[in-house]
């Protein structure tokens, strides 16, 4: 990120978010209550974090 700007740095994540789309989506149901949750919870919550607060640094 040091060498990046607002602009390039949101159209890499756009870009990464295009191709790993299918893959953040996976979601597993569960037996016992079959309720259904994303597998990759994790990396979800980073990119939305990424996505909601790419501003702040570039400020």
């Amino acid at each position: 990120m040091t060498k990046t700007n607002k602009e390039s740095f949101e159209g890499a994540l756009s870009e990464w978010f295009n191709k790993w789309e299918s893959f953040l989506n996976k979601r597993i149901i569960d037996k016992n209550t079959e309720k259904s949750y994303y597998t990759h919870k994790r990396l979800r919550s980073a990119y939305r974090s990424l996505k909601t607060n790419y501003k702040w640094p570039f400020i």
